[in-house]
């Protein structure tokens, strides 16, 4: 299998990956919002309304007193406090749900980095020249030339996770000649995914310092709350798309790779039927 036909691999397989990720969030959604328009609408109904505001004023009267203090609940309010109990539990499963989708498709970004620039690096060893010297100890670790430059492209690749956005722009534009922050459209957009994605994880979606710095907000915006809804994360998806598909073409364009499939004979005239291929034994995560 040619080095482009690999590249091509890793390229379909993370759009793939990333486009389920979003298919499987909008269904997701779709179920949760449905859940809570529907306990909306059992509050709502009038048969329930007086009991929802018996049970309103109890929890009133609850919060007024001491610490400790227990209030029995009636069959029909135990049933109202269940419904709203359920239905405030909906907007924070809907904010969970859009937060881990995108951490996950900036999970698959960052694979993306690594995998295709490993694969790139293994077959173009050239590109892997450092100042670096090897001792004989660390050579004889290695049966093969093949294992010693498949270890120093994962060696490489996995600096690039310690890398924040902005160093690993650098690092590409280095290496190879184009700048992102330049060159990709969406870099703004896929920088500010990318510090999103920090401040979830490491700040419970609170905007950081780093966050503040890096998007050069207002000082005034430092610990409120980002949120994200269905419409953010569809555009973050296709943002990170743009970009494996920026980074295949530019890397296929330099190095001149050919990502064209073999067949066995020339199609017919007005040959309209679905055509399987057929990668080889050799797949893209084993090389």
């Amino acid at each position: 299998m040619s080095l482009g036909i690999k590249l091509k691999a890793v390229h379909d397989y993370f759009i793939e990956q990333i486009n389920s990720i979003l298919e499987v969030t909008k269904d997701l959604y779709g179920i949760l919002r449905e859940e809570y328009r529907q306990l909306q609408e059992q509050l709502n109904r009038e048969e329930n309304r007086k009991k929802y505001q018996e049970y309103i004023s109890i929890i009133k009267q609850l919060n007024k007193s001491a610490d400790g203090t227990s209030i029995y609940l009636s069959d029909e309010h135990q049933e109202i406090h269940n419904l709203q109990t359920r239905l405030n539990s909906s907007v924070p499963k809907l904010n969970h749900l859009l937060n881990m989708t995108l951490v996950y498709s900036v999970a698959f970004f960052e694979g993306f980095d690594k995998r295709f620039f490993s694969t790139l690096f293994f077959h173009k060893p050239e590109m892997m020249k450092s100042n670096r010297r090897i001792t004989y100890k660390e050579l004889l670790n290695f049966d093969s030339i093949n294992a010693l430059h498949k270890n120093i492209a994962k060696n490489i690749t996995e600096n690039y996770g310690y890398m924040d956005i902005d160093e690993f722009n650098e690092e590409i534009s280095f290496k190879f000649n184009f700048s992102l922050n330049k060159e990709f459209e969406e870099w703004e957009g896929l920088r500010e995914i990318y510090y999103r994605r920090n401040i979830i994880i490491h700040n419970r979606s609170t905007i950081s310092k780093i966050y503040l710095k890096k998007m050069n907000h207002p000082p005034e915006s430092l610990n409120k709350l980002a949120l994200i809804d269905i419409n953010y994360v569809k555009s973050a998806n296709e943002i990170i798309i743009k970009y494996i598909q920026f980074i295949f073409k530019k890397i296929i364009k330099k190095f001149n790779l050919n990502t064209s499939v073999k067949r066995f004979a020339p199609f017919p005239p007005q040959f309209d039927k679905p055509m399987i291929v057929k990668r080889g034994k050799d797949e893209i995560f084993n090389d």
